[in-house]
């Protein structure tokens, strides 16, 4: 118990149905203002929708792992990453499932930076390929029309959305397009 009071992992001790039995110290910073209780709260408070789900696997005998949005507090939006499991005692009066809970906002966040800089550096890659390939044209030996054709021709694939773009050009009142 000492170790519990001491670390910033929440544990909660939740009935068949979800509502909080108990919360270790970490929890209750996190979940409730400073006069207020955080026992007898549902578990959607904690484990958002798919709260009776994740109790249903439980009741099987199935410890389960869940990634919850949700907010603390102060209303700060936060991810925690909670492991269920149902502890089971010789009567049904002292079973109860107990969720130990982590937050992983920072790692979330900066997960979804990273995406997004992958994005932007895919499509930053788009664009460098079809300058490269324009580049590599072989303009000696290619009327201008010809040329200007394959120009057009490579432009789609460099859009984010390929498949919908089409380009054209208009040289001397002639159009090129794809």
């Amino acid at each position: 118990a000492m170790a519990l009071g001491l670390s910033r992992t929440m544990v909660l001790r939740l009935d068949a149905r979800g509502c909080v039995l108990d919360a270790n110290a970490a929890a209750s910073r996190f979940f409730t203002a400073k006069d207020e209780s955080i026992r007898a709260r549902s578990a959607d408070n904690f484990f958002g929708p798919e709260s009776g789900e994740l109790l249903s696997i439980t009741g099987n005998g199935r410890a389960v792992s869940h990634v919850a949005e949700t907010t603390d507090h102060q209303g700060r939006l936060r991810y925690i990453e909670w492991r269920l499991k149902n502890i089971r005692r010789d009567s049904a009066v002292d079973s109860f499932i107990l969720a130990v809970g982590r937050d992983i906002t920072a790692f979330v966040l900066n997960e979804k930076k990273l995406l997004e800089e992958r994005f932007n550096l895919v499509e930053r890659n788009k664009e460098l390929a079809c300058l490269y390939d324009i580049a590599r044209i072989p303009i000696s030996e290619m009327p201008l029309a010809g040329l200007i054709q394959c120009i057009v021709e490579l432009l789609p694939p460099a859009f984010q959305y390929p498949d919908l773009t089409s380009a054209r050009i208009e040289v001397d009142g002639r159009a090129y397009a794809t």
